[in-house]
C-alpha cells in the first residue's frame, strides 16, 4: 500500500521506511521475508515487532494484529492524528481509528479505507487505490454520507 499513499515531507525526511506491527507475529515475520532486498519510497523497509503500540509512533505504517483487535478502541487513539498509516483486519477496524482494514469476503482478501481517518492525519490516498477498495469512508464537515470506491459498488435506480 505504501505505493499508493503519501506522507508528509518532514515523515518522509527519515533514512528508513518502517512497518511496526503490534501483535502478528506471523505478519511479521512475511513482512520480514518480502522486504528483505526491497525498498519502499526509495528507502530501505525494516520491519518493528512492538509490544507497546506507542512504540509504533515513528514509524510509517503499523499493523494490529487480531489478537489485539478487542483493544483497538483504546491502542488507537494513542496514535491518532499521527502521520501514519494504521492497518487492521478487525470487524471495528475503522470505526476504532483504523485507517485500512482487511476483511475477508467470500473467500478472498478485501480492503475497506476510512479515508476522513487518513486526512486528518495528514496522509494522501490515492485515487487509484480507493477505486478498488470494498468500501470507502469519508465523512465530511457537510455530511456524514459514506461514499462508495466505485460506481459498480452503488446500486442504481431510476
Amino acid at each position: 500500500f505504501s505505493a499508493y499513499v503519501e506522507w508528509p515531507a518532514a515523515v518522509m525526511a527519515a533514512p528508513r521506511f518502517v512497518i511496526a506491527v503490534h501483535g502478528a507475529e506471523s505478519v511479521a515475520d512475511s513482512l520480514d521475508r518480502a522486504l528483505a532486498r526491497l525498498e519502499l519510497k526509495g528507502r530501505p523497509a525494516e520491519v518493528r515487532r512492538v509490544s507497546d503500540i506507542r512504540a509504533a509512533r515513528q514509524a510509517h505504517i503499523v499493523y494490529v494484529g487480531r489478537e489485539h483487535a478487542a483493544e483497538l478502541d483504546t491502542l488507537l487513539p494513542l496514535l491518532a492524528a499521527r502521520p501514519l498509516l494504521i492497518v487492521t483486519d478487525a470487524r471495528n477496524g475503522l470505526e476504532a481509528g483504523g485507517m485500512l482494514n482487511f476483511r475477508l469476503v467470500q473467500r478472498r482478501v478485501r480492503f475497506e479505507v476510512a479515508l476522513d481517518t487518513a486526512e486528518r492525519a495528514g496522509l494522501s490516498i490515492s485515487a487509484d487505490l480507493l477505486a478498488v477498495a470494498l468500501h470507502v469512508r469519508r465523512l465530511d464537515l457537510r455530511s456524514e454520507e459514506h461514499c462508495s470506491a466505485s460506481p459498480y459498488d452503488a446500486r442504481w435506480s431510476p
